[in-house]
């Protein structure tokens, strides 16, 4: 196999691997965070977490559907990757401290992406090609003397 497609399709792993570690972070978050309501006695004392948003239960919300099943994909294109997703135009939106300031959208995207992805092709795609080429040289001189 040509070296292109081999750094290609690990990269391609490694991204998707990882859109899904968003997806999964962004859906906890919306879960716990943004569809939970406290409600609190004159005391301060928290009596209960309500799930919904304002001041309606809200499950059947398009954040909460679009996170739930996501929708992505991820493409060879020349040399590289191009991924693309459907996500609700209002996420974004979420991490602006006057709408909430939820941290679903750019810190999970830029933390993960950054922290994870971009790592783990600049580290790891040597390891895998030098275990990969130990496992091969293994079976290649495992086969030679079974054979003699």
């Amino acid at each position: 196999m040509n070296e292109d497609i081999i750094k290609q399709e690990f990269i391609r792993e490694k991204v998707e691997k990882d859109i899904r570690a968003i997806f999964e972070a962004q859906l906890l978050i919306a879960r716990e965070r943004v569809y939970t309501r406290t409600r609190y006695s004159k005391e301060g004392r928290s009596f209960y977490q309500e799930q919904g948003f304002g001041t309606t239960l809200d499950r059947d919300s398009l954040l909460l559907k679009a996170l739930e099943s996501p929708q992505y994909k991820i493409e060879a294109s020349g040399n590289g990757i191009i991924s693309t997703s459907n996500i609700p135009l209002y996420m974004r939106f979420m991490d602006m401290k006057r709408v909430g300031n939820w941290q679903i959208y750019n810190r999970q995207v830029w933390g993960i992406l950054y922290n994870n992805t971009i790592n783990a092709v600049r580290y790891e795609y040597g390891k895998q090609v030098r275990d990969q080429i130990y496992e091969r040289l293994n079976e290649a001189f495992s086969g030679t003397t079974t054979q003699i």
